[in-house]
Order: structure tokens, then C-alpha cells, then sequence
């Protein structure tokens, strides 16, 4: 069971690839590392795992922004058992590019957004590769910007009040988007975040509607 959680999904063009619940690539001498960061508000972690020596690392911190300081840690603990060991990055995904509109991303978009305790409708306008725009519930429409193509999908970062606990007491207020074409629809997340230590998931769904 532990060898098929480990088994290579989707391979980057970095060499980084997907599990099922990991990331994983391999040394200049072959052997196989598997890793993980994670965490929640208040808490950051980073886990390293070369199975083929017996070896793990281990790094947690009490900070939500803590990320840096554990890969940093790690990478000095392995670089100083594995010589060839170099920095790794959890991603698998192509590399993003600027944004260009596609049929399958333009158009007007409405759906909804969920998770704790938020449930807000969602309205999405992708009017050309310089402009679009996020509305939740009744507030007004904000722009967003930094819009990238990420393979097929897109991504970008707007602003707005999502109606949540814990957004409601951290304040978190500046959104991340990654939404992929599938099945007509535009499915990911959105992240929330106060730009310092709070990062809040919430899972959106959208279908097409008329302009």
C-alpha cells in the first residue's frame, strides 16, 4: 500500500511528479526522494523522505509562516548527508505563462463557494486577456489581476470578503484563484490570505451563463 502511494501520477517538466498525496523526484544518483509541506493557521511543516537509505526529515514550526524556515532547515540537514541534494519545489504543474483568453476560460461564469461554514454565491466575468472580474454574493465586482494560463487552467488574484469564521476573525481578504475547465465548468479553489500568516481554502464551482 505504501509503495502504491508513492507510484508516480504526472510527471512536470521540472521532474517533480505527483503521487497519490505526495511529491516526488529522484537524485542524480537515483534514489527516490518523497516529500510534503504542509500546515494550518498557526502551524507550518515540512517532511523530506529518502526511503531507499532509511532516511526522514522532519521540520515544524508554530508559525504559519513558518515555510521558509522549514525548507531552508531541511535543505541544510540533507545538503550536508546527500551532497548532491538541491531545493525542491512542490509543484508538478507546467511552468505559468501569461494569460491569453481561450473559449473554454472566456465568458461570463456563476456558481457557488464553500467550505467552513461559507456557502456565497459567485460571479466570474472573463471579458478578454487583460480584463476580468470577481463578485461574491451582492458586494460589489473587484478586478482581477495577475492573470496567468497554468496549463489549461487560470489563475489570478483579486480582493473580497468571504463570509467564513475564520476569515470574518482574521481578516483575510486577499483572494487566489486557480480555476480548470472540466466538463463545461470551471472547478479549483480559491485561497485566502492576509498577505503575512493566514492561508484559507474554499472549493469553487462554476457553470456558464448568458452574457
Amino acid at each position: 500500500m505504501i509503495e502504491e502511494l508513492h507510484k508516480q501520477v504526472f510527471v512536470g517538466p521540472s521532474g517533480v511528479a505527483t503521487t497519490f498525496g505526495w511529491f516526488t523526484t529522484h537524485l542524480k544518483s537515483g534514489e527516490q526522494v518523497v516529500f510534503k509541506g504542509g500546515g494550518q493557521p498557526g502551524v507550518a511543516t515540512a517532511l523530506f523522505m529518502i526511503p531507499s537509505q532509511n532516511f526522514a526529515c522532519l521540520v515544524l514550526t508554530n508559525r504559519t509562516d513558518g515555510r521558509e524556515l522549514c525548507l531552508s532547515v531541511c535543505n541544510e540537514i540533507l545538503s550536508s548527508y546527500f551532497p548532491e541534494w538541491r531545493p525542491l519545489e512542490e509543484t508538478a504543474g507546467p511552468v505559468p505563462s501569461p494569460f491569453v483568453i481561450t473559449s473554454s476560460l472566456g465568458g461570463h461564469w456563476q456558481g457557488t463557494l464553500t467550505n467552513d461554514g461559507a456557502k456565497m454565491q459567485v460571479r466570474l466575468k472573463i471579458e478578454s486577456s487583460e480584463s476580468a472580474t470577481l463578485q461574491l454574493d451582492d458586494k460589489p465586482a473587484e478586478k482581477i489581476t495577475e492573470m496567468h494560463l497554468d496549463g489549461v487552467g487560470f489563475t489570478g488574484t483579486s480582493n473580497g470578503v468571504i463570509e467564513s469564521p475564520d476569515a470574518r476573525r482574521t481578516g483575510a481578504k486577499a483572494l487566489s484563484l486557480k480555476l480548470i475547465p472540466h466538463e463545461g465548468m470551471l472547478v479549483g479553489r480559491i485561497l485566502a490570505t492576509d498577505s503575512k500568516t493566514v492561508m484559507l481554502p474554499y472549493v469553487l464551482s462554476l457553470n456558464r451563463v448568458p452574457a
